[in-house]
């Protein structure tokens, strides 16, 4: 769960961010095109203590289905499920705004505004490099390096180290925009997992 959760924060900070000028600006650009790219799929890939494997997020508004093959998570902008299939179990949450924030890609779209300064790094003719710094020391990151690619402003990779000195790497391997979502595809189906307990924690 915490793996999924800390993963969950780093592809929120990627997302939120793609696009040009000032750290803060590009930040702000990169929001705007976000929340008018409608439903988005992204792929990718990551690495955690010598850890690596690859996911799926699907999102579409505040909505999304994050699925890291051992683990899978629905949001449907009030319900949270969240299957870990080695224990064949569920767990069901109605979260609070702060669990939100720590799931919810959509969320992280204004995080930088609340808590932290944006600053340029080692920008290339590829990509835009901006670093995220906590402003309060009881933010869940000490650091978060971001690259924007220049030619599509699309984010490609980010870098978090987290408070316990741990860091996670992430490299986007795709990234749609476009697609239509069904509610359904942000809802938990027991019929598709009839093995499964259903642990109701609302």
């Amino acid at each position: 769960m915490k793996r999924l959760i800390t993963l969950s924060v780093m592809l929120c900070s990627l997302l939120m961010c793609y696009g040009q000028q000032t750290a803060m600006k590009v930040l702000d650009q990169a929001a705007t095109k976000f929340k008018t790219a409608g439903s988005l799929t992204i792929g990718y890939t990551f690495s955690m203590n010598g850890q690596q494997g690859s996911g799926t997020i699907q999102m579409s508004g505040q909505k999304f289905r994050n699925d890291l093959g051992d683990h899978i998570v629905w949001f449907d902008g009030k319900t949270m499920w969240t299957l870990v299939k080695a224990n064949e179990e569920v767990n069901v949450t109605e979260p609070t705004a702060q669990e939100i924030s720590a799931m919810n890609p959509y969320a992280f779209v204004s995080m930088y505004k609340n808590g932290y300064s944006a600053s340029f790094g080692k920008s290339t003719k590829k990509y835009h490099e901006i670093i995220l710094t906590p402003t309060n020391k009881k933010g869940g990151a000490k650091k978060i390096l971001l690259r924007l690619a220049k030619s599509s402003l699309q984010p490609t990779y980010v870098s978090m180290t987290a408070a316990d000195g741990n860091v996670v790497n992430i490299n986007v391997t795709s990234f749609k925009s476009g697609a239509k979502f069904g509610n359904s595809t942000f809802r938990f189906h027991p019929k598709s997992y009839p093995n499964v307990e259903v642990v109701d924690l609302r």
